[in-house]
């Protein structure tokens, strides 16, 4: 393996000579990705399904108020747009703080989308969430 590096020389000398600085960039080594075994086996899950044939899909992640933007984007996108993704929406219902758009995004989706959006009102864990973009 080669390693990418730079050597700059000091701004500073010794008197027996000068100590070079070795600048070793942050993506120059190898780095394990040092996991909970929990996150492992989702993260390996990931790995495996990535080859696999699968629907297209695109996940819209964010609680559903006015400025997480669900509601604007599915009335900027259209079907032809999307092409032959589908949009899965995962979100909490948050009204006490800044708003509840799901009513509106579920009467956008029932009247322009069917069959190509889902959303899910349900709060997702880290692994869930982990999950669901690996399948």
């Amino acid at each position: 393996v080669v390693f990418q590096r730079r050597v700059i020389e000091p701004a500073f000398r010794l008197i027996g000579g000068h100590a070079p600085i070795e600048i070793i960039r942050d993506d120059a080594l190898p780095k394990p990705i040092l996991l909970p075994p929990k996150e492992r086996v989702i993260y390996d899950d990931v790995a495996v399904k990535a080859s696999e044939k699968r629907e297209r899909t695109l996940i819209y992640v964010g609680s559903y108020r006015p400025n997480k933007g669900q509601l604007d984007f599915l009335r900027i996108v259209s079907k032809e747009t999307l092409g032959p993704y589908n949009l899965e929406f995962f979100g909490v219902r948050q009204a006490d703080v800044g708003g509840d758009d799901y009513a509106a995004i579920q009467k956008e989706v029932q009247e322009r989308w069917q069959g190509k959006v889902t959303l899910h009102s349900t709060r997702l864990s880290h692994e869930q969430m982990v999950s669901v973009m690996s399948r």
